[in-house]
């Protein structure tokens, strides 16, 4: 069922014109039979807001741009102006913003500068043409560029996660060992390719499935030095008894706290190392009996 334009009319109220409002309902609503919840409207207007995003008086450039040229688009996001700020460039703040963002930015540019609302999205330009402009513009790469060119690889979710944790910033040793969890790593890949969705109607590649933890983890770890390997990796049923030493002789704390561990917190220990590794608890998971786990206690006794 299709989202009515006043929905996301409504989302934005207080924050933007009814004119930006109505260019969001025509940005994400496709072919009309597919309707995006009005909350994203609240996130994305907010983003927005947080941009300097006012109505814009663009130069007739960007009416007239084509898409695909770099140098076109490039002409266009260099030449716009806000209107009610003193003529400030709404593309002033480019180098965090994601190419969701500078879409709806390029969006409102255009509408405000009298193209079609049933015109605007074949005026978009690509997150890879926008890419190509920051890069142009900053002399620096968009953080998300290597998360461009999907092809449903775990080598690609590497790529993309360390690629964006190393241009992010200085620290980003500290965030690639946060890749280590699986779930993690997994909700921020998807977050954004969400927003690299060249459709339009931010969705997820048409082929797109979630790479197997134990591939990505292994691919992270081989291409990545500050990246420590997960002692709670590779699980196998077949292999569980064994797994679970490993795994839970590998966490020093369990070393420290072995005079008060029991048969049942180590239980609760193991599930939750296997969900900080996966993001779940993995197929072929049992609990395991205390004939196995109290050897694992006292041996983290003796090493104490």
């Amino acid at each position: 069922m299709a989202v009515s334009t006043n929905t996301y009319e409504r989302a934005c109220n207080g924050a933007y014109t009814r004119t930006f409002a109505r260019t969001y309902a025509l940005f994400f609503r496709q072919n009309h039979d597919r309707a995006h919840p009005w909350g994203i409207g609240v996130v994305l207007c907010f983003t927005l807001m947080l941009m300097n995003i006012a109505p814009v008086g663009a130069s007739a450039k960007c009416a007239a741009a084509n898409p695909s040229s770099v140098s076109d688009v490039y002409e266009c996001v260099a030449t716009a102006s806000v209107s009610l700020h003193n003529n400030v460039n709404p593309f002033i703040n480019t180098q965090k913003a994601q190419c969701l963002n500078l879409k709806m930015v390029y969006a409102n540019v255009l509408q405000q500068h009298g193209v079609a609302r049933d015109k605007v999205n074949e005026k978009l330009p690509t997150c890879e043409v926008f890419a190509k402009v920051l890069l142009d513009l900053n002399g620096e790469p968009p953080f998300w560029q290597s998360c461009l060119g999907y092809d449903g690889s775990a080598e690609h979710m590497v790529k993309c996660l360390t690629g964006m944790a190393t241009q992010a910033n200085s620290k980003h040793k500290r965030q690639l060992q946060m890749l280590n969890n699986c779930g993690v790593a997994g909700m921020m890949y998807e977050s954004i390719l969400l927003s690299l969705d060249d459709t339009n109607s931010m969705s997820m590649p048409s082929n797109y499935k979630r790479p197997d933890c134990d591939t990505f983890l292994a691919k992270l770890e081989a291409s990545q030095d500050s990246v420590e390997a997960s002692p709670c990796a590779d699980f196998s049923e077949n292999n569980i008894n064994a797994h679970a030493r490993r795994c839970l002789l590998s966490d020093q704390r369990i070393k420290q706290m072995s005079p008060t561990l029991t048969c049942q917190t180590m239980r609760q220990l193991y599930q939750s190392k296997l969900i900080q590794t996966y993001g779940k608890i993995p197929e072929g998971f049992r609990l395991l009996a205390c004939s196995v786990l109290n050897p694992i206690i006292e041996e983290a006794q003796a090493l104490r």
